[in-house]
């Protein structure tokens, strides 16, 4: 759902509509951020009236361009005909505290994951693209004068969904787009360090944590760790302060599958995952997740240990039939 029709229809949308609220999944990233406020200042500055309604995500986040439309009314939503929804690949994982998706006119929805529900009536699809900033980029660029704001929140999500353009979701496309960014004079080594390479005290705290539990399988191509709610809670952890872990073990030597399990609550496990060949999007629907070829994530309703039973079965298996 990428074609040109596709495309005429999205821009239609925001050409015509007036009243906006722009939202992505639970626990947003750095590419549901930057996508949401990238999108909201096209949208300002079309002379619309628009509001980002968002989980709480990690303070990192806060250097992204456009934070002045999150709406911060935990009680009550602004008024809206049109719901567009980034990232978000399920219409379970939209975080809509207001409940959008049932009393909006219109539902859009803007995506690049490779499994989708295609639950919004308007629909901008394409799991080849490497971020959903990306795709804002390629719909809002004809209609709108991008300025360094926009391009600063298109960055942070294209910059980081690619792993500093490490990726292999990072194609041609994606360094012609960056290098139309860069020219707006964005900020990008500043955005570079703040959003992939600097840490908090808490989050290296789990990240010794999970080091602490990390073992090698499959003759050390598969590393998996944990870390449980009694270690989140003794270090004041934050799912946000989770970030990283399934990328750095990836980097072990002979590594091809990471696997970091975290416990939020007493049976209920979070599992984030990320592969140099393996497709994990597989796995990860097995689970009620999803996400992309290279890089997944879901939740297993079960006792840690029981969690970590099924998610390396079901890695380990996968892993050696490759």
């Amino acid at each position: 759902m990428n074609d040109a029709a596709s495309l005429y229809k999205i821009r239609q949308v925001m050409l015509e509509g007036n009243d906006f609220v722009l939202e992505a999944h639970v626990n947003p990233d750095s590419d549901a951020v930057g996508a949401c406020l990238a999108l909201g200042l096209c949208l300002k500055k079309l002379g619309k009236r628009v509001h980002v309604v968002l989980d709480s995500y990690h303070e990192k986040n806060c250097i992204i361009p456009g934070q002045e439309l999150v709406w911060k009314d935990k009680t009550a939503g602004p008024a809206a005909s049109v719901l567009v929804v980034l990232d978000c690949a399920s219409a379970e994982r939209v975080s809509d505290p207001f409940s959008y998706m049932e009393r909006a006119a219109a539902v859009v929805c803007i995506d690049h994951h490779l499994s989708h529900d295609q639950f919004a009536r308007y629909m901008y699809l394409d799991s080849e693209a490497s971020s959903t900033c990306e795709l804002i980029y390629r719909i809002m660029a004809p209609i709108v004068d991008l300025d360094a704001d926009i391009a600063s929140a298109i960055y942070a999500g294209v910059m980081t969904d690619t792993g500093g353009f490490r990726h292999g979701c990072t194609g041609p496309g994606t360094l012609r787009v960056t290098a139309e960014l860069v020219g707006f004079g964005i900020p990008f080594t500043n955005l570079y360090n703040k959003l992939l390479k600097r840490h908090s005290f808490t989050e290296t705290l789990v990240m010794r944590a999970a080091l602490d539990n990390l073992k090698l399988l499959n003759g050390g191509r598969f590393a998996f760790a944990f870390v449980s709610s009694e270690e989140m809670e003794a270090i004041s952890a934050e799912i946000t302060d989770t970030d990283g872990v399934s990328e750095y073990m990836l980097n072990i030597t002979d590594v091809e599958v990471s696997v970091f399990l975290y416990e939020k609550i007493k049976d209920e496990v979070k599992a984030s995952m990320r592969s140099t060949e393996l497709n994990l999007s597989d796995i990860a629907k097995t689970f009620g997740g999803g996400g992309h070829k290279h890089a997944a994530g879901c939740t297993i309703n079960a006792p840690l240990a029981e969690a970590s039973r099924r998610i390396t079965a079901a890695v380990g298996g996968a892993l050696a039939a490759i």
